[in-house]
């Protein structure tokens, strides 16, 4: 349980690295860089939604690995760090791939947005799909058809629990 003592440590850790000038600028470069990868309103909200997705996924393969009584690997958690860092990297490459394709300025940010909203689309399909996969692994009622659908989906195989 946190107590009072432990809240006032993380306040004044946190006022020491609001008052940090290479906290202030890594958190400015980090956002600089969203904003190019992002350059609209509409990906940024997108972007968000994506990684609500993955949160929810691994809340719902926790969830599943809880409900089933398997443990919690470390090794597991480590895969949710390896998988923001492949999404996070190809979302650079595609932004790259797409300024570097298309010469004329309009056409460049039109282009990254359509291959940028595309990736981040098939992030957020992808993370969907793994949602309910934890859903079957935790035993949790849905309708016949989608048991189905995701029963062909994986071959056969059975869900693993926490993904």
């Amino acid at each position: 349980m946190i107590d009072k003592t432990d809240w006032m440590y993380l306040q004044n850790l946190l006022a020491k690295a609001g008052n940090d000038w290479g906290v202030k600028a890594v958190v400015a470069v980090l956002a600089a860089f969203a904003a190019w990868v992002f350059p609209s309103e509409a990906l940024r909200t997108t972007a968000l939604m994506a990684a609500v997705m993955i949160l929810l996924d691994t809340l719902s393969g926790l969830m599943a690995a809880w409900n089933r009584k398997v443990p919690i690997q470390s090794a597991k958690m480590r895969r949710l760090l390896i998988k923001v860092t492949g999404y996070s990297v190809f979302l650079v490459v595609v932004t790259i791939v797409a300024r570097a394709v298309v010469v004329g300025a309009e056409d460049t940010l039109a282009a990254q947005k359509y291959a940028v909203t595309a990736t981040l689309g098939w992030i957020i399909a992808t993370e969907a799909v793994s949602i309910l996969e934890n859903l079957a692994a935790a035993d949790l009622p849905m309708p016949p058809q989608v048991k189905r659908w995701l029963k062909e989906r994986v071959g056969g195989r059975q869900i693993e629990e926490g993904e």
